[in-house]
């Protein structure tokens, strides 16, 4: 058929377009297809990676308070000397003190061997003495000497800078203590300089 053709009663007319332009069945299906397959690869993608960041978040846990760790199983050293040893933990002679080894420095100890270079006592009056073994056991609650508890408290400050430099990833709970610090400043700080110092 021709344009203005008829055919009975009806009259045709010439499309504007050939129907060879008109999308087929095929090419309309691929159009729909592609854009629906990308959508859905993306949301894969992007289910992974949530569940990526999810599994790496729950990895590292929450944060833990300084109670928590201080209530952890590792960080108890008991409230004698027999429960100490038998939990692993180490004497820090500089604190006379029982701690998780985690949290003794052994180079940093060693260089302040206190026990060994002066004479400790059982007694306030300073007539019974205590051999180095005998701190080292740790059995006495308290321990007399001189010259000991501001070294005590600069080995503190040692222990924390020392800790810092190195990257270490436990401190004990009394060199991380606000309230030890400035207890130790506020000792240190008195009597260091008279009144006629000039600075």
């Amino acid at each position: 058929m021709k344009p203005g053709d008829s055919y009975g009663n009806v009259e045709y007319e010439n499309l504007a377009q050939s129907q060879n332009s008109l999308p087929g069945p095929k090419q309309r299906s691929h159009s729909r297809i592609i854009p629906f397959g990308a959508g859905c690869v993306t949301t894969l993608i992007f289910a992974a990676m949530l569940l990526a960041i999810k599994h790496a978040v729950s990895a590292l846990g929450s944060p833990i308070s300084p109670a928590e760790i201080e209530a952890e199983e590792w960080n108890y050293c008991g409230r004698s000397s027999l429960t100490a040893k038998a939990r692993g933990c180490v004497m820090e002679p500089l604190f006379y003190g029982w701690m998780p080894p985690q949290c003794v420095f052994p180079e940093l100890t060693s260089a302040h061997p206190v026990f060994e270079d002066r004479k400790f006592y059982k007694d306030r009056n300073m007539t019974m003495e205590l051999a180095p073994e005998q701190l080292w056991a740790g059995e006495e609650i308290m321990v007399y000497t001189h010259r000991y508890h501001g070294e005590h408290c600069l080995f503190q400050w040692r222990k924390l800078q020392y800790a810092m430099d190195h990257r270490m990833e436990f401190l004990d709970n009394k060199t991380i203590s606000l309230h030890h610090t400035t207890h130790c400043a506020d000792q240190l700080s008195v009597g260091c300089e008279g009144p006629q110092d000039v600075n």
